[in-house]
Order: structure tokens, then C-alpha cells, then sequence
């Protein structure tokens, strides 16, 4: 499900402390301004050192980040469901949050990556003992993005969500996954294991051009709703569409755009 909003336009720039130069990218100019839209106006300045992302330059990423409240089967099954998307990325990327360490690793292989998942598989003695402690997803984003190991330009996320965060201000990450035209795409349990706010990771996708789904989590790899474990697929074709709409009043709207697939 995409997710179309109106709403206020306010210019973001990303600070250079927070995005790693990357080494894969030949540019050597200055970034333009960037215009994002976020209901929330930041105000930040780019310094010379920052680089332009520039997608098509660099190799595409994917980054498989799963909590560590998971089942072992739930991580497993929903990242075997991805494993035939292999042709479409140079990188992978793997980590376990909702722990004090990440570890985030880096392969050009799938199966180096399929060995790296099934060590480091979750593990209850290293988790969050309280449920009022919020995910750190926000630092695996953070993380990610900072990387100088793998091209970070034009990749994809792919988030399973346990333990809710805490935060709700998301208009920090909504600037920086634009910046490096990256997509980001969530499955969101509904038994979660800690957390207070529900609704953040799946507005962040949706603000990302990404797709996000509740669901129990012995179904992230399975076919339901509007949503199925190989939804990643998508990619695979061209979809075009043309909307004429108009509304009244000064509230946000949301545009809702269901794709399904054959049943």
C-alpha cells in the first residue's frame, strides 16, 4: 500500500556530521538545496564537505535489519522469502537491533549474508528487559546511512519491527532516507514486545515512497491483506498513473493507492 500525502513544504538539508562521504561516488560539487515535504520544518546547513547522492552511480544495497524480540523462525522465514531478489542488489547488509551493541556487516555475496543471519540469530539474554524501553530502529537508519563499507545511494531497507519505538518525530529520517533516494519498507508486529508508538515506522515508509504492513509475526513471510512477504517484487514491473484530486480545508490528507497481486 502506497501512501500519498498532502501537506505543507518545507526545506530540509542534511547536515554533514550525520552522512558519511562515500567512496563510491565521483561527485565533487556541492548539493543543491533539497525540498522535502515533512510537517515538521527543520533548518540545517550543508557544509563543503557534503557529497550529492547520486543513485544511478553507485551499486544498490539491500539492508535486512530485524529485532532481536523475533522468533528465530520469523527472521529466517521472511528473509528467505527475499532470497530471489539476489539479481537486483551488489550489497547486502544484515544487523540485529533492540540490543545495546549492533553489529552491522556488509557482503557482496547472498550467501555469505544467509550465513551471517543464521549466526546471528536473536537471542533473549541479549534484549531489553523492560517493555517501556522503545526500539532503537532509529539508530539502525542512523547506522546505515553513515556506513562508509557499502554504497548506501538508491538502497533498499527492509525493517521486521518487534518492539515499537518511543519516538514519534520522524522528520529527521523522512530527510535523510530522501537525500540518498533510498526506500525503506517495514513489517510491524501486532503483539509487540515493547514500545509505545505504533503508527511511527509505518509513517515513516509511507513518507519514503515504502510499504508497510501490521501483521502477526509467523505471517511476515506469508501471503495476507494488502501486503505479502514477497511484496519486494513489485519492483519487477513499471506502474504508471495519472490523478486529478481536490479537497477543501487545511487538515492533512492521505491518498491511499492499493496494488494487489494475482489470488
Amino acid at each position: 500500500m502506497f501512501l500519498v500525502s498532502s501537506t505543507t513544504t518545507a526545506t530540509t538539508k542534511i547536515p554533514t556530521t550525520r552522512i558519511a562521504t562515500q567512496n563510491f561516488e565521483k561527485t565533487s560539487t556541492s548539493p543543491e538545496e533539497m525540498t522535502a515535504t515533512s510537517s515538521t520544518s527543520i533548518k540545517t546547513t550543508y557544509t563543503p564537505g557534503d557529497t550529492s547522492c547520486l543513485s544511478t552511480d553507485c551499486s544498490r544495497t539491500l539492508l535486512y535489519a530485524y529485532s532481536n524480540d523475533l522468533s528465530p523462525e520469523a527472521v529466517l522465514n521472511s528473509w528467505r522469502a527475499f532470497e530471489n531478489i539476489s539479481s537486483w542488489f551488489s550489497w547486502y547488509g544484515s544487523v540485529r537491533f533492540d540490543i545495546e551493541n549492533m553489529d552491522m556487516k556488509f557482503h557482496t555475496n547472498k550467501f555469505v549474508v544467509n550465513s551471517t543471519i543464521l549466526k546471528d540469530m536473536p537471542n533473549p539474554n541479549q534484549g531489553f528487559k523492560n517493555t517501556s524501553i522503545g526500539s532503537n530502529v532509529f539508530d539502525v537508519i542512523e547506522k546505515f546511512f553513515s556506513s562508509t563499507e557499502a554504497p548506501v545511494c538508491g538502497s533498499t531497507i527492509l525493517i521486521l519491527l518487534k518492539r515499537y519505538p518511543n519516538e514519534t518525530d520522524i522528520s529527521r529520517l523522512v530527510s535523510l532516507i530522501r537525500y540518498h533516494h533510498a526506500m525503506l519498507h517495514v513489517m510491524i508486529s501486532v503483539l509487540p514486545s515493547g514500545g509505545t508508538q505504533s503508527k511511527t515506522m509505518y509513517r515513516l515508509a509511507s513518507k519514503t515512497n515504502g510499504l508497510g504492513a501490521f501483521e502477526l509475526d509467523d505471517k511476515f513471510s506469508k501471503n495476507s491483506g494488502t501486503l505479502t512477504g514477497r511484496w519486494i517484487g513489485i519492483h519487477g514491473g513499471g506502474y504508471n498513473m495519472s490523478l486529478d484530486y481536490s479537497y477543501s480545508g487545511s487538515d492533512l490528507q492521505n491518498l491511499q493507492i492499493r496494488i494487489y497481486g494475482p489470488t
